[in-house]
């Protein structure tokens, strides 16, 4: 079990466990049939509570990475993905360039997974993304805001999201948009009074999932992803000028 190490308290330890799992399966260390470690030898190697491990599984179940088979164990899942698919997310990382696109492309994919989650979200779903809205909470609340944590939180709240869609290949694509799109989250961060109004949005958006609302989850996601979209339309017209 020496492969995975510790993780510290200053991050979402759900983040930092699924981080690590993730990258074990992508770089081969786990191959497609592998039988993971058991919760309780991974949440002794991570120095976490078994809840934590159990989270981070069901978040890369839903990514399609794993399979949990009951009784018997999580096992990386057989790799069966359509070669439309990988040429889709071999375009996306190369137009990673073209911010303005590749984030308009995510707001017309990100609203109406808004709204397929108000249909498909579970219980175990609105609890994930409660927590990480708990947590954005917290530290917006600091006197100094550790801007990176809280961009990772939020970014965590967007896959919890997409993810209780239920929608695989949607989860797949929407994890390599959200990842390229990291620099325009750094941006709208350092907005007077974004990480606040952020929070909110967040709040707002999964108030309405919770209530079975799809067309007002879809429109509040609309909402907080163009306010975005105009920060960074406002840029590129002054790199323009």
């Amino acid at each position: 079990m020496g492969y995975f190490t510790p993780v510290s308290e200053n991050a979402s330890l759900t983040e930092k466990v699924f981080k690590q799992i993730r990258e074990s399966i992508t770089s081969g260390h786990f191959k497609p049939g592998d039988k993971l470690p058991s919760e309780n030898e991974l949440a002794e190697s991570f120095q976490v509570s078994r809840t934590s491990v159990r989270e981070a599984m069901k978040l890369l179940a839903g990514q399609g990475l794993i399979v949990i088979k009951r009784g018997l164990g999580a096992f990386v899942a057989e790799h069966k993905e359509s070669p439309y698919l990988s040429d889709l997310q071999n375009i996306l990382l190369k137009e990673r360039e073209n911010l303005l696109e590749l984030f308009q492309i995510r707001k017309i994919l990100e609203t109406e997974a808004a709204a397929w989650a108000a249909l498909n979200v579970t219980a175990e779903d609105i609890k994930v993304m409660r927590e990480l809205i708990e947590q954005a909470e917290e530290e917006g609340k600091k006197p100094l805001v550790d801007k990176t944590r809280l961009n990772k939180i939020n970014s965590e709240f967007h896959y919890a999201l997409v993810h209780s869609t239920r929608n695989k290949t949607l989860v797949k694509v929407m994890t390599t948009l959200i990842d390229n799109l990291r620099e325009s989250r750094d941006i709208t961060l350092l907005l007077p009074g974004r990480v606040h109004a952020s929070i909110e949005n967040h709040k707002a958006i999964l108030k309405a999932i919770e209530e079975g609302d799809s067309e007002k989850a879809r429109q509040l996601m609309k909402e907080h992803l163009e306010v975005v979209e105009n920060t960074i339309k406002n840029m590129k017209e002054q790199e323009e000028d």
